[in-house]
């Protein structure tokens, strides 16, 4: 689907493509935070026309799926659009009754179930006139194949850079939990405390000294209690795999750490 992309709004109305020329009606209820990303909690209803109509009241419909997570991707990729922002009501935000679980980077089980509900629920398709859809189970099974070989790929980077962790929801990022005390003792030896900002520090000097070919290629975006750096996954897979390799020096990491331009004082 192609329309204007702006930034998700709680309150949105946004239309999923279940069946050519057939749209389902969505809402987003509610924004929260996920691995560095904003998510956006939404339902779907149980309604759907022939073309996309961008005044269809909604206020009489059943909830078709209750709490779907999005991230601002699926729209920006046109899985999602956006037709209009309506107040949520109070039915809306009230505690949802089923979980699908996290979706972000899987839009084609968000439509593989939204045609398995809409089979089950009043017949909506067929009120259209719409083609029935009887293989979802089919689908569903795919999608999850390739989310299981996706993951795979997850698991096996994960375990090379531990305690590292690579993440795929929302834009792909590596980040680190500054609870854990890896190297911990390396910092505290320059009277800083190993927090998110520290780490910053220490991955831009890495970068500036030690992988030049990576600079402009990583952003950052870390806090106190969390360093997070993202980018494009080749970039970010050849930072973290040479940082978790260069970390496992410790004098290697006080030397550059000697270099580094952290924030303020720690303590």
């Amino acid at each position: 689907m192609k329309g204007k992309i702006t930034k998700p709004q709680v309150g949105d109305v946004f239309v999923v493509q279940a069946q050519p020329n057939i749209f389902v009606y969505g809402k987003v209820i509610k924004k929260a935070e996920y691995a560095g990303s904003d998510i956006y909690i939404s339902v779907l209803y149980e309604k759907a026309t022939k073309g996309i109509n961008s005044s269809l009241d909604l206020t009489e419909c059943k909830l078709l799926i209750y709490q779907l997570s999005f991230t601002a991707h699926d729209w920006e990729d046109g899985s999602l659009m956006t037709v209009r922002n309506d107040p949520v009501a109070a039915e809306e935000s009230s505690p949802f009754k089923d979980y699908f679980g996290h979706t972000f980077d899987y839009p084609e089980r968000i439509a593989a179930r939204v045609r398995s509900e809409m089979e089950y629920s009043s017949n909506v398709l067929s009120d259209l006139n719409a083609e029935p859809y009887t293989d979802f189970a089919d689908e569903i099974a795919k999608a999850n194949k390739k989310h299981a070989a996706e993951q795979a790929i997850v698991d096996e980077i994960n375990a090379a850079i531990d305690p590292f962790r690579w993440s795929t929801y929302g834009r792909p990022a590596v980040l680190f939990n500054t609870d854990n005390p890896f190297r911990e003792t390396v910092f505290e030896a320059i009277d800083r405390e190993a927090s998110g900002y520290d780490w910053t520090a220490l991955a831009k000097v890495f970068i500036k000294e030690r992988a030049p070919e990576l600079k402009g290629k990583i952003k950052y975006d870390s806090e106190a209690g969390m360093f997070c750096v993202f980018g494009s996954k080749k970039a970010l897979k050849e930072f973290a795999y040479a940082f978790r390799a260069f970390c496992e020096d410790e004098s290697a990491m006080a030397d550059l750490m000697s270099r580094a331009k952290f924030a303020g004082n720690n303590y």
